[in-house]
C-alpha cells in the first residue's frame, strides 16, 4: 500500500516537472539572445498567433522580456522568456 502512494507521488511529480526540465533543456539549443517573433514563439512552443497575442495583451514587458531595436526588430531574452512561461504554466 505505501509502495503505491510513493509511487503514484513520484509519478505525478515527474509529470508536473516534465514541461519545466523541458523548457529548462531549450536553454541548451536557443541562444541567449533570440532575434524575432518566430524563433521565441518556437522557443515556447506556441503557434505565432498565440505569441503575438500574449505581445499585444501586454504579457512580455520590452526591457525585460525584449528590447525593440526598430519597428520590426525584437531582440528576445532567451531566460526571461522562459521564467515567464514557467510562472504562466504554474
Amino acid at each position: 500500500m505505501l509502495d503505491e502512494l510513493i509511487e503514484k507521488a513520484v509519478s505525478d511529480t515527474i509529470e508536473k516537472m516534465t514541461p519545466v526540465f523541458r523548457l529548462e533543456m531549450k536553454k541548451a539549443v536557443f541562444p541567449r539572445t533570440i532575434k524575432g517573433h518566430e524563433k521565441a514563439a518556437e522557443l515556447l512552443d506556441l503557434k505565432i498567433g498565440s505569441f503575438q497575442m500574449r505581445l499585444s495583451r501586454g504579457f512580455y514587458v520590452e526591457g525585460v522580456h525584449y528590447e525593440k531595436k526598430s519597428d520590426k526588430i525584437y531582440l528576445w531574452d532567451r531566460d526571461s522568456l522562459l521564467d515567464a512561461e514557467k510562472s504562466k504554466r504554474g
